[in-house]
Protein backbone atom coordinates (compact mmCIF):
# COMPACT_ATOMS: atom_id res chain seq x y z
CA UNK A 1 0.00 0.00 0.00
CA UNK A 2 2.60 2.67 1.13
CA UNK A 3 5.03 1.58 -1.80
CA UNK A 4 2.34 2.58 -3.77
CA UNK A 5 1.61 5.65 -2.74
CA UNK A 6 5.43 7.70 -3.19
CA UNK A 7 5.21 8.32 -7.26
CA UNK A 8 7.94 8.23 -9.14
CA UNK A 9 9.15 11.11 -9.89
CA UNK A 10 12.83 12.99 -9.76
CA UNK A 11 13.94 14.74 -6.87
CA UNK A 12 15.98 17.99 -8.27
CA UNK A 13 15.16 19.39 -11.87
CA UNK A 14 18.92 20.12 -12.19
CA UNK A 15 22.22 18.15 -10.70
CA UNK A 16 25.65 19.09 -11.68
CA UNK A 17 27.99 16.80 -13.20
CA UNK A 18 29.71 15.84 -9.61
CA UNK A 19 26.49 14.55 -8.35
CA UNK A 20 25.39 12.50 -10.94
CA UNK A 21 26.49 9.40 -9.72
CA UNK A 22 24.47 10.02 -6.39
CA UNK A 23 21.60 10.84 -7.81
CA UNK A 24 19.64 7.89 -7.21
CA UNK A 25 21.05 7.24 -3.84
CA UNK A 26 19.52 10.69 -3.08
CA UNK A 27 16.26 10.17 -4.98
CA UNK A 28 15.55 6.39 -3.29
CA UNK A 29 16.62 8.54 0.33
CA UNK A 30 14.11 10.96 -0.03
CA UNK A 31 11.23 8.87 -0.98
CA UNK A 32 11.76 6.82 2.04
CA UNK A 33 11.40 9.73 4.40
CA UNK A 34 8.61 10.36 2.80
CA UNK A 35 7.17 6.90 2.76
CA UNK A 36 8.37 7.27 6.88
CA UNK A 37 6.37 9.93 7.45
CA UNK A 38 3.40 8.28 5.74
CA UNK A 39 3.60 5.79 8.39
CA UNK A 40 4.23 7.71 11.33
CA UNK A 41 0.99 9.81 10.24
CA UNK A 42 -1.34 6.70 10.36
CA UNK A 43 0.44 5.49 13.26
CA UNK A 44 -0.08 8.73 15.30
CA UNK A 45 -3.61 8.52 13.58
CA UNK A 46 -4.38 4.66 15.52
CA UNK A 47 -3.03 5.79 18.43
CA UNK A 48 -5.83 7.63 19.26
CA UNK A 49 -7.95 3.94 18.55
CA UNK A 50 -6.07 2.07 20.89
CA UNK A 51 -8.22 0.20 23.93
CA UNK A 52 -5.75 1.36 26.78
CA UNK A 53 -2.71 3.85 27.43
CA UNK A 54 -0.62 1.19 27.46
CA UNK A 55 -1.06 0.42 24.19
CA UNK A 56 -1.72 4.10 23.10
CA UNK A 57 2.12 4.59 24.58
CA UNK A 58 3.45 1.86 22.56
CA UNK A 59 2.00 3.27 19.12
CA UNK A 60 3.00 6.20 19.94
CA UNK A 61 6.69 5.56 21.02
CA UNK A 62 7.32 3.56 18.09
CA UNK A 63 5.40 6.20 15.92
CA UNK A 64 8.22 8.61 17.62
CA UNK A 65 11.36 6.44 16.94
CA UNK A 66 10.58 5.80 13.35
CA UNK A 67 10.18 10.00 13.16
CA UNK A 68 13.82 10.33 14.83
CA UNK A 69 15.56 7.73 12.34
CA UNK A 70 13.68 8.70 8.80
CA UNK A 71 14.47 12.73 9.86
CA UNK A 72 16.52 14.14 7.40
CA UNK A 73 19.20 15.16 9.67
CA UNK A 74 19.48 11.59 10.68
CA UNK A 75 20.59 10.56 6.96
CA UNK A 76 23.91 11.14 6.46
CA UNK A 77 24.40 10.77 2.10
CA UNK A 78 28.10 9.56 1.80
CA UNK A 79 29.97 9.51 -1.57
CA UNK A 80 33.36 9.91 -2.98
CA UNK A 81 35.09 6.83 -2.20
CA UNK A 82 36.02 4.36 -4.45
CA UNK A 83 34.30 1.07 -5.00
CA UNK A 84 36.55 -1.94 -3.76
CA UNK A 85 35.67 -4.56 -6.14
CA UNK A 86 36.75 -2.03 -9.35
CA UNK A 87 38.59 1.07 -8.21
CA UNK A 88 37.75 2.65 -11.12
CA UNK A 89 34.14 3.64 -10.20
CA UNK A 90 32.95 5.45 -7.28
CA UNK A 91 30.41 4.49 -4.67
CA UNK A 92 27.77 6.54 -2.72
CA UNK A 93 25.11 5.05 -0.35
CA UNK A 94 22.88 6.41 2.83
CA UNK A 95 22.36 4.89 6.15
CA UNK A 96 21.06 6.04 9.45
CA UNK A 97 23.04 7.45 12.08
CA UNK A 98 20.76 6.29 14.74
CA UNK A 99 18.46 3.46 14.23
CA UNK A 100 14.88 2.89 15.58
CA UNK A 101 15.12 -0.79 14.96
CA UNK A 102 11.74 -1.33 13.54
CA UNK A 103 10.29 -3.58 11.07
CA UNK A 104 8.12 -0.33 9.98
CA UNK A 105 10.87 1.69 9.53
CA UNK A 106 11.51 2.00 5.34
CA UNK A 107 15.36 2.45 6.34
CA UNK A 108 15.67 -0.19 9.28
CA UNK A 109 13.96 -2.88 7.36
CA UNK A 110 16.30 -2.30 4.50
CA UNK A 111 19.70 -2.98 7.02
CA UNK A 112 17.51 -5.53 8.03
CA UNK A 113 17.94 -7.37 4.22
CA UNK A 114 21.52 -6.37 4.16
CA UNK A 115 22.33 -8.17 7.43
CA UNK A 116 20.26 -11.08 6.29
CA UNK A 117 21.53 -11.77 3.00
CA UNK A 118 25.08 -11.91 4.75
CA UNK A 119 24.04 -14.37 7.30
CA UNK A 120 21.92 -16.26 4.06
CA UNK A 121 25.53 -16.41 2.82
CA UNK A 122 27.30 -17.50 5.82
CA UNK A 123 24.76 -20.24 6.41
CA UNK A 124 25.02 -21.98 2.87
CA UNK A 125 28.74 -21.70 2.76
CA UNK A 126 29.14 -23.70 6.14
CA UNK A 127 26.91 -26.47 3.93
CA UNK A 128 28.77 -26.26 1.18
CA UNK A 129 31.75 -26.58 3.39
CA UNK A 130 30.44 -29.49 5.95
CA UNK A 131 29.10 -31.28 2.96
CA UNK A 132 32.74 -31.01 0.68
CA UNK A 133 34.51 -32.57 3.76
CA UNK A 134 32.43 -35.84 4.12
CA UNK A 135 33.61 -37.26 0.43
CA UNK A 136 32.91 -36.51 -3.29
CA UNK A 137 30.96 -39.48 -2.82
CA UNK A 138 28.56 -38.05 -0.77
CA UNK A 139 28.49 -34.93 -1.96
CA UNK A 140 27.02 -35.88 -5.16
CA UNK A 141 23.90 -37.18 -3.89
CA UNK A 142 22.95 -33.91 -2.98
CA UNK A 143 21.96 -30.87 -4.74
CA UNK A 144 20.00 -27.12 -3.82
CA UNK A 145 16.58 -27.28 -4.28
CA UNK A 146 14.12 -24.07 -3.95
CA UNK A 147 11.19 -25.30 -2.04
CA UNK A 148 8.00 -23.12 -1.60
CA UNK A 149 5.13 -23.81 1.04
CA UNK A 150 2.09 -22.25 1.34
CA UNK A 151 -0.32 -22.11 3.36
CA UNK A 152 -4.61 -21.10 3.03
CA UNK A 153 -5.47 -17.84 4.04
CA UNK A 154 -7.09 -18.44 8.16
CA UNK A 155 -10.16 -16.87 8.83
CA UNK A 156 -10.90 -14.21 11.94
CA UNK A 157 -6.87 -14.94 12.29
CA UNK A 158 -4.77 -11.58 13.21
CA UNK A 159 -0.76 -11.63 11.60
CA UNK A 160 0.89 -12.84 14.49
CA UNK A 161 -1.61 -15.54 15.01
CA UNK A 162 -1.31 -17.09 11.39
CA UNK A 163 2.72 -16.60 11.69
CA UNK A 164 2.21 -18.68 14.57
CA UNK A 165 0.30 -21.93 13.05
CA UNK A 166 2.52 -21.57 10.24
CA UNK A 167 6.02 -21.60 12.80
CA UNK A 168 4.22 -24.97 14.47
CA UNK A 169 3.69 -26.06 10.65
CA UNK A 170 7.48 -25.91 10.01
CA UNK A 171 8.64 -27.85 13.02
CA UNK A 172 6.32 -30.47 12.69
CA UNK A 173 7.92 -31.01 9.31
CA UNK A 174 11.39 -30.78 9.87
CA UNK A 175 10.76 -33.64 12.69
CA UNK A 176 9.22 -36.35 9.99
CA UNK A 177 11.66 -38.35 8.48
CA UNK A 178 10.70 -37.62 5.04
CA UNK A 179 12.10 -34.32 5.43
CA UNK A 180 14.93 -35.34 7.25
CA UNK A 181 15.80 -38.50 4.68
CA UNK A 182 16.09 -35.93 2.26
CA UNK A 183 17.06 -32.53 3.77
CA UNK A 184 20.09 -32.07 5.61
CA UNK A 185 20.57 -28.14 5.64
CA UNK A 186 19.29 -24.92 4.17
CA UNK A 187 18.03 -21.71 5.10
CA UNK A 188 13.65 -20.87 5.12
CA UNK A 189 11.78 -17.73 4.88
CA UNK A 190 8.40 -16.27 5.49
CA UNK A 191 6.64 -14.03 4.03
CA UNK A 192 3.30 -13.05 3.90
CA UNK A 193 0.71 -10.93 2.11
CA UNK A 194 -2.93 -9.35 3.31
CA UNK A 195 -5.92 -9.81 1.28
CA UNK A 196 -8.10 -6.45 2.46
CA UNK A 197 -11.47 -7.89 0.60
CA UNK A 198 -11.36 -10.97 3.19
CA UNK A 199 -9.26 -8.96 5.57
CA UNK A 200 -6.93 -12.19 5.81
CA UNK A 201 -3.72 -12.77 5.85
CA UNK A 202 -1.53 -15.20 3.08
CA UNK A 203 1.18 -17.07 4.79
CA UNK A 204 4.25 -18.53 2.26
CA UNK A 205 7.50 -19.93 2.52
CA UNK A 206 10.73 -19.78 0.45
CA UNK A 207 13.22 -22.49 1.36
CA UNK A 208 17.43 -23.12 0.06
CA UNK A 209 17.43 -26.35 0.63
CA UNK A 210 20.54 -28.81 0.34
CA UNK A 211 18.82 -32.76 -0.26
CA UNK A 212 17.84 -35.46 -2.21
CA UNK A 213 15.51 -35.33 -5.20
CA UNK A 214 12.18 -34.44 -2.91
CA UNK A 215 8.88 -35.77 -4.09
CA UNK A 216 6.36 -32.85 -4.84
CA UNK A 217 3.17 -34.29 -4.85
CA UNK A 218 1.43 -37.68 -6.18
CA UNK A 219 2.29 -38.14 -9.60
CA UNK A 220 6.21 -37.82 -8.82
CA UNK A 221 5.90 -40.20 -6.08
CA UNK A 222 4.11 -42.68 -8.05
CA UNK A 223 6.79 -41.70 -10.81
CA UNK A 224 9.15 -43.02 -7.69
CA UNK A 225 7.62 -45.62 -6.63
CA UNK A 226 7.95 -47.13 -10.18
CA UNK A 227 11.58 -46.34 -10.17
CA UNK A 228 11.80 -48.46 -7.00
CA UNK A 229 9.48 -51.52 -8.20
CA UNK A 230 12.28 -51.77 -11.31
CA UNK A 231 15.49 -51.89 -9.21
CA UNK A 232 13.95 -54.81 -7.41
CA UNK A 233 12.56 -52.96 -3.71
CA UNK A 234 9.48 -54.31 -2.23
CA UNK A 235 7.54 -53.41 1.26
CA UNK A 236 8.16 -50.98 2.88
CA UNK A 237 11.06 -49.19 0.98
CA UNK A 238 7.68 -48.43 -1.19
CA UNK A 239 6.44 -46.05 0.90
CA UNK A 240 7.45 -42.75 -0.31
CA UNK A 241 5.40 -39.90 0.59
CA UNK A 242 5.15 -36.65 -0.96
CA UNK A 243 6.28 -33.08 0.11
CA UNK A 244 2.84 -31.51 -0.46
CA UNK A 245 0.32 -34.42 1.74
CA UNK A 246 3.21 -34.31 4.82
CA UNK A 247 2.77 -30.25 4.69
CA UNK A 248 -0.96 -30.44 4.50
CA UNK A 249 -0.77 -32.35 7.37
CA UNK A 250 1.83 -30.64 9.56
CA UNK A 251 -0.60 -27.52 8.89
CA UNK A 252 -3.90 -29.36 9.94
CA UNK A 253 -2.11 -30.79 13.03
CA UNK A 254 -0.70 -27.28 13.83
CA UNK A 255 -4.10 -25.17 13.41
CA UNK A 256 -6.07 -27.80 15.25
CA UNK A 257 -3.66 -28.12 18.31
CA UNK A 258 -3.63 -24.24 18.76
CA UNK A 259 -5.25 -21.81 21.11
CA UNK A 260 -5.83 -19.26 18.10
CA UNK A 261 -8.43 -21.83 16.50
CA UNK A 262 -11.90 -20.04 16.32
CA UNK A 263 -13.61 -22.25 13.89
CA UNK A 264 -12.79 -25.93 11.93
CA UNK A 265 -10.93 -25.67 9.04
CA UNK A 266 -11.09 -27.94 6.03
CA UNK A 267 -7.68 -28.29 5.24
CA UNK A 268 -7.08 -29.99 1.96
CA UNK A 269 -5.14 -33.53 1.46
CA UNK A 270 -2.39 -31.57 -1.22
CA UNK A 271 -1.42 -28.30 -0.39
CA UNK A 272 0.30 -26.53 -2.97
CA UNK A 273 4.23 -26.80 -2.78
CA UNK A 274 6.87 -26.19 -5.51
CA UNK A 275 10.27 -27.48 -5.55
CA UNK A 276 12.37 -26.73 -8.09
CA UNK A 277 16.37 -27.31 -8.42
CA UNK A 278 18.31 -24.15 -8.58
CA UNK A 279 21.10 -22.83 -11.13
CA UNK A 280 21.10 -19.72 -9.99
CA UNK A 281 22.07 -19.62 -6.05
CA UNK A 282 22.77 -16.37 -5.54
CA UNK A 283 19.79 -14.09 -7.25
CA UNK A 284 17.72 -16.97 -4.69
CA UNK A 285 20.12 -15.61 -1.84
CA UNK A 286 19.21 -12.10 -2.62
CA UNK A 287 15.19 -13.09 -3.11
CA UNK A 288 14.65 -14.37 0.31
CA UNK A 289 16.32 -12.17 2.10
CA UNK A 290 13.89 -8.94 0.87
CA UNK A 291 11.66 -7.85 3.96
CA UNK A 292 9.24 -6.06 2.01
CA UNK A 293 6.26 -7.41 3.51
CA UNK A 294 5.91 -5.49 6.32
CA UNK A 295 6.19 -2.21 4.52
CA UNK A 296 3.39 -3.80 2.47
CA UNK A 297 0.70 -4.06 5.47
CA UNK A 298 -2.24 -1.63 5.41
CA UNK A 299 -2.95 1.67 7.71
CA UNK A 300 -5.39 -0.33 9.26
CA UNK A 301 -2.82 -3.16 10.65
CA UNK A 302 -0.14 -1.49 11.50
CA UNK A 303 -0.80 -0.62 15.42
CA UNK A 304 -1.80 -3.87 15.74
CA UNK A 305 1.66 -5.31 14.75
CA UNK A 306 3.55 -2.21 17.50
CA UNK A 307 1.83 -4.25 20.18
CA UNK A 308 3.10 -7.32 19.45
CA UNK A 309 5.94 -7.61 22.26
CA UNK A 310 8.37 -10.64 20.29
CA UNK A 311 7.34 -11.22 16.61
CA UNK A 312 8.61 -14.61 15.00
CA UNK A 313 12.04 -14.93 13.18
CA UNK A 314 11.62 -14.66 9.67
CA UNK A 315 14.65 -15.92 7.95
CA UNK A 316 16.29 -18.78 9.84
CA UNK A 317 18.81 -21.46 9.17
CA UNK A 318 18.54 -25.23 9.73
CA UNK A 319 20.83 -28.68 9.32
CA UNK A 320 24.33 -27.94 8.82
CA UNK A 321 23.49 -24.49 8.08
CA UNK A 322 22.49 -23.71 11.57
CA UNK A 323 25.86 -23.06 13.26
CA UNK A 324 26.83 -21.18 10.33
CA UNK A 325 26.45 -17.37 11.96
CA UNK A 326 26.01 -15.35 15.36
CA UNK A 327 24.54 -12.79 13.51
CA UNK A 328 20.58 -12.69 14.55
CA UNK A 329 18.53 -12.36 11.57
CA UNK A 330 15.03 -11.61 10.55
CA UNK A 331 14.37 -10.14 14.01
CA UNK A 332 14.49 -6.55 15.07
CA UNK A 333 12.52 -6.31 17.99
CA UNK A 334 13.86 -8.07 20.93
CA UNK A 335 13.08 -8.35 24.73
CA UNK A 336 16.13 -8.61 26.81
CA UNK A 337 15.25 -11.79 28.78
CA UNK A 338 17.25 -9.87 32.17
CA UNK A 339 16.10 -6.44 32.66
CA UNK A 340 19.04 -4.20 33.65
CA UNK A 341 18.59 -0.08 33.56
CA UNK A 342 21.47 1.36 32.18
CA UNK A 343 20.58 4.50 32.31
CA UNK A 344 21.19 4.03 36.79
CA UNK A 345 24.55 2.66 36.09
CA UNK A 346 27.32 4.60 37.01
CA UNK A 347 28.96 5.28 33.97
CA UNK A 348 33.14 5.33 34.27
CA UNK A 349 33.55 7.59 31.21
CA UNK A 350 35.82 10.74 31.39
CA UNK A 351 33.23 12.93 31.46
CA UNK A 352 32.43 11.85 34.69
CA UNK A 353 34.69 13.20 38.11
CA UNK A 354 35.27 11.09 40.93
CA UNK A 355 33.14 13.31 42.96
CA UNK A 356 30.19 12.87 40.41
CA UNK A 357 30.80 9.23 40.10
CA UNK A 358 30.47 9.08 44.36
CA UNK A 359 27.08 10.91 44.35
CA UNK A 360 25.36 8.63 41.82
CA UNK A 361 25.73 11.02 38.48
CA UNK A 362 24.73 9.13 35.79
CA UNK A 363 25.32 9.94 31.99
CA UNK A 364 22.06 11.50 31.59
CA UNK A 365 22.91 14.49 33.75
CA UNK A 366 25.87 15.01 31.63
CA UNK A 367 24.80 16.01 28.57
CA UNK A 368 26.49 19.65 28.24
CA UNK A 369 29.62 18.30 29.13
CA UNK A 370 29.53 15.68 26.34
CA UNK A 371 31.01 17.52 23.53
CA UNK A 372 34.59 17.71 25.90
CA UNK A 373 34.75 13.95 26.58
CA UNK A 374 37.49 11.64 24.45
CA UNK A 375 35.26 8.81 22.61
CA UNK A 376 36.42 5.43 23.40
CA UNK A 377 35.37 2.27 22.25
CA UNK A 378 34.01 1.51 25.65
CA UNK A 379 32.31 4.64 25.65
CA UNK A 380 30.35 3.89 22.22
CA UNK A 381 28.88 0.65 23.81
CA UNK A 382 28.22 2.46 26.69
CA UNK A 383 26.25 4.98 24.09
CA UNK A 384 24.68 2.26 22.45
CA UNK A 385 23.05 0.42 25.07
CA UNK A 386 21.53 3.83 26.86
CA UNK A 387 19.87 4.20 23.84
CA UNK A 388 18.69 0.69 23.01
CA UNK A 389 17.39 0.59 26.84
CA UNK A 390 15.89 4.11 26.55
CA UNK A 391 14.32 2.49 23.05
CA UNK A 392 12.70 -0.86 25.07
CA UNK A 393 11.52 1.32 28.00
CA UNK A 394 8.74 2.61 25.76
CA UNK A 395 8.13 -0.90 23.81
CA UNK A 396 7.84 -3.18 26.99
CA UNK A 397 7.35 -1.24 29.90
CA UNK A 398 5.51 1.44 29.25
CA UNK A 399 2.83 1.13 32.55
CA UNK A 400 5.81 2.94 34.73
CA UNK A 401 7.15 5.54 32.38
CA UNK A 402 6.32 9.35 32.38
CA UNK A 403 5.79 9.71 28.19
CA UNK A 404 6.91 13.17 28.04
CA UNK A 405 9.96 12.94 29.90
CA UNK A 406 11.35 9.28 27.95
CA UNK A 407 10.39 11.55 24.55
CA UNK A 408 12.63 14.39 26.31
CA UNK A 409 15.77 11.85 27.24
CA UNK A 410 15.81 10.13 23.97
CA UNK A 411 15.62 13.57 21.97
CA UNK A 412 18.78 14.08 23.56
CA UNK A 413 20.15 10.49 23.68
CA UNK A 414 19.37 10.02 19.79
CA UNK A 415 21.31 13.73 19.06
CA UNK A 416 24.15 12.92 20.96
CA UNK A 417 24.25 9.32 19.03
CA UNK A 418 23.53 11.15 15.51
CA UNK A 419 27.18 13.47 16.17
CA UNK A 420 28.84 10.47 17.60
CA UNK A 421 28.16 8.25 14.08
CA UNK A 422 29.00 11.22 12.04
CA UNK A 423 32.23 11.31 13.38
CA UNK A 424 33.24 7.91 12.94
CA UNK A 425 31.74 7.93 9.40
CA UNK A 426 34.04 10.46 8.49
CA UNK A 427 36.99 8.78 10.52
CA UNK A 428 36.09 5.35 8.10
CA UNK A 429 35.31 6.59 4.79
CA UNK A 430 37.57 9.66 4.35
CA UNK A 431 35.16 10.63 1.78
CA UNK A 432 32.21 13.46 1.28
CA UNK A 433 29.82 12.72 4.09
CA UNK A 434 26.53 15.07 3.93
CA UNK A 435 23.40 14.88 5.47
CA UNK A 436 20.11 14.53 3.24
CA UNK A 437 18.76 17.88 4.57
CA UNK A 438 21.97 19.54 2.89
CA UNK A 439 20.11 18.07 -0.47
CA UNK A 440 17.03 20.05 0.45
CA UNK A 441 19.09 23.13 1.13
CA UNK A 442 19.96 22.92 -2.46
CA UNK A 443 16.47 21.67 -4.15
CA UNK A 444 14.87 25.54 -2.61
CA UNK A 445 18.13 27.11 -4.01
CA UNK A 446 17.51 25.56 -7.29
CA UNK A 447 14.00 26.45 -7.65
CA UNK A 448 14.60 30.15 -5.94
CA UNK A 449 17.03 30.87 -9.20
Amino acid sequence: MYLETIKEKPIFDELSNNDDFIFCKIEAAHKKSELARLIVHELQRASARCEDIKATKRVLGVAQLISFCSAKENIAVISGFLDRRDASKQKAFFTPLWQCRQRECPFCISILSRRTRRAVDDAIEKAKSTLKSKGSVEEAKYKWYFVTLTAPPLPELDLYKSLKIFMDAWVLLRKRNFWKRRVIAGVKSIEFTFDPEAGTYKVHCHIIALARPIEKNLRTENKRVEELKNEGKKGTALRVGNLASEWSDCLRTAYNSSEARVQEYPFPNNIIVDVREIYDLEYLKTYISKSDSWLNLPASELAKQCLIEESPRMVEPFGLSRASSSRAIGKLKTIPTTKKSILSKIIPCPALSVSDRDKGTTLLDKFERLNDVVLSSSYENTLQLTVRNLREDILFDVDDIDFTKWLIRLKKMVQTHREFQLNRLKRKFKAKIKLLIYYDEKKLYANAA
